[in-house]
């Protein structure tokens, strides 16, 4: 329910200060919760748990929280405690709106959810929830995709997400790190309102599913609670997938994105040293990251894999002496169980690893956000989509995996692993499920002559393109999709000792390479932003459009 309190907190803060009152009402509820948390942590006696919440606390009261005075960095949980001895009920006080809120939406839902009724002339239904890559592309061609040949008019879009805005999330760890992220118009580009992906048109809901029927779905503002039924004629569903990382927000608004970022940069500018769980993607894109803005900061890196990058053939003999060379400190084959009351990572063998005192983050592992489709009210033939792991079973058109659920499409990191290449959930594999779901969409409705489509995946050994930031002056490219080639700097000394990228398997090309920045952050994000915004095609078709067919292909 905390998340769900933290919702409700941010839309009666938008209701009565707009997006300031949003923020400064997400604000009160963290710090309310980590008060709960420290003091909990206290009473069990839980170390790890204390010292996390009583640094977040001195974060909120250093970097200047309403309510709160100045503590000592060096302050012990148990003193934390007292210095805001006097602070809960003010915080307390400030959520009684949200609180009243959400035990409304209780009462509503005991008493029976909502029916949406018709409004006008009969229109196709459809339900999109979540709205990352797949589902900010389905709600946009269905209600801007008119040059397309779309009549969007024959369309009723309702979009459903826990925030207002569309997240362009391979910036997220850059937005976080850079302080001057927004002079440099990133946050322009990786943070764009629904409102104006959409044109104005459809309904933006922001709350979350709590269950799945045939033909409507429940919602509510606060998790599991059913205080609205949506009916619909298609459904998308694209909720994607959690790190196990505290990078993550469920705050509604931009600008208490921003503000938890700027307090999360005050954190690490006041700790003494980094600590990162994990050597994947996420975790070496943010150790480097944070060395290059945070340089004069000891970087300790523990991770159970014996090396960076775990899943790209020889990534990690390319990375490791570049991160040596940076002063990233990596301890290998080491399982990180919690964080003790010093601050250091406790590794399943009860060993103490990384540095004391530190801010750690975690970037382990994932997991799909489908509790809703596991729930009780979800209907048998829908919840029996989930694989063991909590991923929804698709068939190669990104329907469903049931001859009676045709009409229900899933997309997107929620999808099973045979969705992707090689397994691999990406930004590019979720974006090609958004235009397959549309063009078969259209197909079912009668917009579309010919066949089914089907992403194209599985026509590559290995991953087909990976840009990993190392930092802002270098990152590492890979691939195996030989559409790719032409971004490689060294493509002639590549081909020389791979072969041509068509044929060099697995392997497939790899190189250190100083554009990497400026591709993440700059190409890509401004093509998606021109598609998404200004509903400018010409990026997109040179990425993925005309002749690749939005890298789609007929199902046989």
């Amino acid at each position: 329910m905390a998340r769900s309190l933290r919702r409700h907190a941010s839309l009666c803060g938008l209701a009565s200060g707009g997006a300031r009152g949003a923020s400064d009402a997400e604000s009160n509820f963290l710090v309310a919760s980590k008060l709960f948390d420290l003091h909990a942590a206290l009473a069990a006696s839980d170390g790890g748990a204390a010292f996390i919440a009583a640094s977040d606390l001195k974060a909120f009261a250093n970097f200047g929280a309403v309510g709160l005075s100045p503590i000592a960095a060096d302050a012990a949980p148990v003193a934390v405690a007292a210095a805001l001895s006097g602070s809960a009920a003010p915080f307390h006080e400030k959520l009684t709106p949200a609180l009243e809120a959400m035990r409304a939406e209780i009462f509503c839902a005991a008493a029976g959810a909502l029916i949406e009724l018709e409004k006008g002339a009969r229109k196709k239904r459809v339900v999109v929830l979540g709205g990352g890559f797949c589902g900010a592309i389905v709600a946009h061609e269905l209600t801007r995709g008119d040059s397309q040949g779309i009549d969007t008019e024959e369309f009723a879009v309702t979009l459903v997400d826990t925030k207002e805005f569309f997240e362009f999330t391979p910036s997220v760890l850059r937005l976080m790190a850079d302080e001057k992220a927004e002079e440099k118009g990133m946050w322009k580009k990786s943070a764009i309102e629904f409102e104006k992906i959409m044109g104005g048109k459809g309904e933006l809901i922001i709350g979350s599913a709590a269950a799945v029927r045939r033909d409507h779905v429940l919602l509510g503002t606060a998790a599991g609670v059913a205080s609205r039924m949506v009916p619909f004629d298609y459904l998308v569903i694209c909720t994607g997938s959690s790190y196990q990382s505290n990078i993550k927000t469920e705050g509604t608004s931009i600008e208490a994105r921003k503000r938890s970022f700027a307090l999360e940069r005050e954190r690490i500018k006041t700790a003494p040293a980094i600590n990162v769980v994990g050597s994947g993607l996420v975790a070496t894109e943010l150790a480097f990251d944070l060395k290059a803005f945070f340089p004069e900061k000891p970087i300790e890196m523990i991770t159970r894999s014996l090396g960076f990058l775990p899943r790209i053939p020889g990534a990690n003999e390319r990375v490791a002496p570049l991160a040596s060379t940076h002063g990233i400190k990596i301890n290998l084959g080491a399982e990180v169980m919690h964080v003790d009351e010093q601050g250091r990572a406790s590794t399943r063998s009860g060993d103490a690893k990384g540095l004391p005192n530190a801010r750690s983050f975690w970037a382990t592992g994932y997991q799909p956000n489908s509790a809703f489709l596991a729930d009780a009210r979800t209907e048998s033939i829908i919840s029996g989509m989930l694989d063991s792991a909590g991923y929804v079973r698709t068939i190669e058109t990104c329907q469903l995996d049931h001859a009676d659920l045709g009409h229900i499409f899933a997309g997107g990191d929620i999808c099973h692993a045979g969705a992707f290449t090689v397994g691999e959930r990406t930004m590019n594999a979720a974006i090609k499920h958004g235009f397959t779901i549309v063009k078969n969409l259209l197909k079912l409705v009668g917009m579309r002559e010919g066949k089914m489509k089907k992403p194209l995946a599985h026509f590559t050994p290995g991953s087909e393109f990976l840009a990993v930031s190392l930092g802002n002056t270098n990152g590492l490219l890979y691939a195996t999709d030989p559409n790719t080639a032409s971004l490689f700097s060294t493509k002639a000394a590549l081909e020389a000792e791979r072969g041509p990228l068509k044929d060099a398997g697995i392997k497939g090309w790899m190189e250190l390479n100083p554009a990497v920045d400026y591709i993440k952050f700059v190409m890509i994000p401004s093509a998606v932003y021109n598609y998404l915004v200004n509903n400018d095609y010409t990026s997109m078709d040179q990425f993925y459009g005309k002749e690749q067919a939005y890298l789609t292909i007929d199902v046989v």
